[in-house]
């Protein structure tokens, strides 16, 4: 069971609901804690009330593309981002992004050695996916809507890799 656990784990296994209203924040939080290669997020709204971060190097976070949505709980959500990869050789793949125009200035922000893939960012104030000071970066198959000031995709200062594809 435990090699199992190391290579897959869902969202929902522990505790996150996926219906539009529950902060599924702790249960998140709690699947990317396990340091498992996946982190599968079915079919749902997914609430959440602060940022995520995915912090295990080597890490998938993969949903089933606009049907996983990950959005904050309410209109005074206030944080730097919804998703920021904070280690390296992570993904984040097949998942929405709905953020809050008024408060969200960052949908995803990546690190280096990173990649974001088939995701779909909307509603932001100012970045849609934003990779600063970087090295190593894939961003593909992305599609990014409604941002009210700024850059749907900023990549700025990136030393080497970086790969824009199918945009």
């Amino acid at each position: 069971v435990e090699s199992v656990l190391r290579e897959a784990v869902s969202v929902k296994d522990f505790g996150a609901v996926g219906d539009g209203t529950t902060d599924d924040l702790a249960a998140i939080h709690s699947a990317i804690a396990t340091g498992a290669a996946e982190v599968f997020f079915p079919e749902g709204t997914y609430r959440i009330s602060s940022q995520i971060e995915a912090s295990s190097a080597g890490q998938r976070l993969v949903g089933v593309g606009a049907k996983t949505i990950l959005k904050p709980l309410d209109a005074g959500y206030v944080s730097t981002s919804v998703i920021r990869q904070t280690s390296t050789d992570c993904t984040i793949e097949k998942i929405r992004v709905e953020g809050n125009s008024a408060n969200t200035t960052l949908c995803l922000g990546i690190n280096s050695f990173n990649t974001v893939l088939d995701c779909e960012v909307n509603d932001t104030s100012s970045y849609g996916i934003a990779a600063n000071d970087r090295s190593n970066v894939l961003i593909q198959g992305c599609m990014v809507t409604n941002v009210q000031a700024g850059y749907g995709i900023w990549c700025q200062n990136i030393s080497a890799g970086a790969a824009l594809s199918r945009i």
